[in-house]
């Protein structure tokens, strides 16, 4: 698989928002957006205690209208829409197209999660959650979890040590962690004081360090929020989801922008509907790679007799 098809795949793993997403009654019933939440002190117990009451405010998005805009050393590769839908824990589906004709697949559902970029004659490959906690490479450094967390439908465990750092007119969260036995340092960054406006976020950015070196593994900034209208039991509220993303990959001198809009929020998935998205697909002529037994360049991976199809259109 050639670095941009990995690297997009990575990007939308990532990212598809990477803004923990806010939510709150309007105030004194006015026809406004809601006001954003107040985080307290930031202290690493107040700031988790945000990130959590948000997970608590959002599980299931979904959007028909998503854009992937990618540079490899400053070059400008050809745009992808797209479709997404996360449901939390682990339930996830993203597809991107181009002049109708589907180019990746990503999934997850509670026992695994798979990924198909359309380059030449790929496989569709795919890892058991099982089979990746025990060590199983991937072809680029990223959790799972990471896509539901970076879309602030993951809770953080508050029993973990935080620290917290003032960076100018930002507050960092830092989490030491590990990665496949890698030592990470992942950093939740908030913006501090009063937010100018309601597209502002308050989470703006995810960094992913080597703790090691101290050097940038990825970079996510969260450039704009939108909001979307849902029902509750409470009645009809807001919430905001991220709408405008910039990542980027320092050591391989790529950026990618992601754009999410007219997204749905908090409605049921029917049975149907759930099984479609987040059941690992059975493509005819691509054939599926287990990850636990890939073995680069041979069996039971070899490419020779694979015919690319292009995927399927799973939403009908």
């Amino acid at each position: 698989m050639r670095k941009l098809g990995s690297l997009l795949l990575v990007a939308c793993l990532l990212s598809s928002g990477c803004e923990f997403l806010r939510n709150n009654k309007k105030p004194n019933g006015g026809g406004g957006p809601p006001a954003p939440d107040r985080m307290g002190a930031p202290s690493a117990e107040n700031l988790v205690g945000y990130l959590n009451k948000q997970a608590d405010k959002l599980s299931v998005i979904e959007s028909t209208d998503v854009s992937l805009v990618a540079t490899v050393n400053k070059q400008r590769m050809p745009g992808l829409t797209g479709f997404m839908v996360c449901e939390a824990p682990r339930n996830f589906r993203l597809t991107g197209d181009a002049i109708s004709t589907q180019y990746v697949d990503i999934g997850s559902n509670g026992d695994k999660f798979w990924f198909w970029v359309k380059d030449g004659e790929a496989p569709l490959y795919y890892c058991n959650y099982t089979d990746y906690e025990k060590g199983v490479k991937l072809p680029l450094p990223f959790q799972p979890e990471w896509v539901v967390q970076a879309l602030g439908m993951a809770k953080y465990d508050a029993t973990r040590p935080y620290t917290v750092k003032q960076n100018g007119s930002t507050y960092e969260l830092i989490e030491e962690t590990t990665v496949q036995g890698m030592p990470v340092r992942k950093i939740t960054v908030f913006a501090a004081g009063s937010l100018p406006d309601q597209s502002y976020p308050r989470v703006v950015g995810h960094i992913i360090q080597d703790a090691n070196t101290g050097k940038t593994i990825c970079h996510a900034t969260v450039k704009r929020v939108r909001w979307a209208k849902y029902r509750s039991a409470e009645g009809e509220t807001s919430v905001s989801y991220p709408s405008d993303v910039l990542l980027e990959w320092p050591a391989e001198n790529l950026t990618m922008t992601l754009k999410i809009d007219k997204a749905t929020v908090n409605q049921r998935i029917a049975p149907d509907a759930s099984a479609r998205y987040f059941t690992l697909p059975q493509w005819p002529n691509i054939r599926n790679v287990d990850l636990a037994r890939y073995s680069p360049g041979g069996s039971p991976t070899s490419r020779s007799n694979i015919r690319q199809t292009g995927g399927v259109d799973y939403r009908k």
